[in-house]
């Protein structure tokens, strides 16, 4: 259910980016979170945008 949640609030916020559809992709995303931190504020900020649209 928590997994279902966060797709839709990504898809909201078109931030797809850290979708993934099977379980090699979701790892590879981990690790470019993990040690691309240009990518990961990028995400960050992308999401921080979006977030009073959530709040509706």
């Amino acid at each position: 259910m928590g997994g279902r949640h966060a797709y839709a609030f990504l898809k909201m916020l078109g931030v797809t980016d850290t979708i993934a559809q099977n379980e090699a992709e979701y790892t590879d995303i981990a690790v470019k979170l993990g040690l691309a931190p240009t990518w990961r504020r990028h995400i960050a900020e992308r999401i921080k945008a979006g977030h009073d649209y959530l709040s509706l």
